[in-house]
């Protein structure tokens, strides 16, 4: 796919925004970690499995910020977070500038209005026992004083920027295809005006033959509302259709970040390297020394050193001694990696 136009420069001199505008959310050092059960009764207890171990990024105003990774690497968990769906055992969340992890009552409240979400799959995101209209205008009858005329009236307005006809609001879920129902679920997260939409593998429940359809609409939507993006995804194909930035995770930790031309035309992590020959069709003679096998894997305690190290063929003393830091190599790049020292400041990214 060719993208959707060209992209301003994002990453600046904190690692994640431009010096003139003002992240709408931003992590800082968010950890998630899960106890892991005893093998036995005497068994000593485990080390917690650390789903995601200290990242930082700022999703900026009217942008897209895309997490990529493989199975497991703790995209999804960052992304429950972000929802407030998960509680993090560590770091800061802000949300305008302001700390929402300890923020009062309403400002959580205005923050649930402003950060809204569409899932994978439309068939379980939408209750089948809820009408459209009423599964549409949930989130202003929990969030907001509407009154049901002005809440009717914007579910009406909803449907239509998704493309849809507000007479729908009548029908359940069950009689809508699975594109319709994935506009349906836009439409829900559209219909507060929200500051920023999760996007949580909005496509790949879909048809072939309807993804870009669906695409298309999120990117016209964020350029008539302003909204900005935060995309899960594995699909690299619509990651560098949709995104200006991307963050590549592995074992719990962003490896890599910049913006999304860049990391696609000269990825510099071995890691990154090994996910896009893997999207790609490469011919035996064509893969350097880079290749590694991407497949999922568990994220279990952390080995010494950087966490890629066992299944990197560039791996030296150092690789397996010292865990790298995500430090920037150019002013909208950044990597983890021992095999590209840091040019300038390193932004922040912190262990728990």
């Amino acid at each position: 796919m060719a993208g959707p136009g060209p992209r301003a420069p994002l990453l600046g001199k904190d690692g994640g925004m431009t010096e003139s505008a003002t992240p709408v959310i931003e992590a800082i050092g968010l950890a998630r970690h899960f106890p892991r059960p005893r093998r036995s009764l005497l068994a000593p207890r485990p080390a917690p499995m650390r789903a995601v171990d200290g990242v930082s990024f700022a999703v900026m105003p009217g942008r897209t910020l895309a997490i990529v990774g493989e199975s497991g690497c703790g995209k999804s968990t960052t992304a429950r977070m972000l929802l407030l769906l998960e509680r993090p055992d560590a770091g800061q969340l802000r949300f305008e500038g302001h700390d929402i992890l300890r923020a009062p009552v309403e400002e959580v409240r205005r923050y649930r209005t402003a950060v809204q979400a569409v899932f994978q799959d439309p068939w379980s995101s939408l209750n089948p026992r809820m009408r459209v209209g009423q599964i549409i205008g949930e989130p202003l009858r929990l969030n907001t004083s509407l009154d049901r005329g002005t809440i009717a009236a914007r579910v009406a307005a909803a449907l239509e920027e998704v493309g849809l006809d507000p007479a729908l609001a009548r029908n359940f879920p069950h009689e809508f295809s699975g594109g319709q129902r994935q506009r349906i679920a836009i439409a829900r997260a559209l219909v507060t005006r929200p500051r920023v939409i999760v996007l949580d593998e909005p496509v790949s429940a879909l048809d072939v033959s309807v993804r870009l359809q669906v695409i298309n609409l999120l990117i016209d939507a964020q350029r008539r509302l302003g909204m900005s993006y935060l995309l899960i995804s594995h699909d690299l194909a619509t990651v560098r259709y949709q995104a200006d930035e991307i963050a590549v995770m592995y074992r719990g930790l962003i490896v890599e970040q910049g913006e999304a031309e860049r990391v696609f035309s000269a990825p510099l992590h071995p890691y990154t390297q090994a996910l896009l020959d893997a999207a790609r069709f490469v011919l035996p003679e064509e893969r350097d020394a880079c290749e590694v096998a991407v497949e999922a894997e568990e994220v279990a305690a952390p080995v010494s050193g950087c966490r890629f190290h066992g299944r990197c063929p560039l791996a030296s003393t150092i690789c397996r001694n010292t865990e790298p830091r995500l430090a920037k190599v150019a002013q909208d790049h950044a990597v983890a990696c021992h095999l590209h020292p840091p040019q300038l400041e390193a932004p922040t990214q912190e262990a728990a």
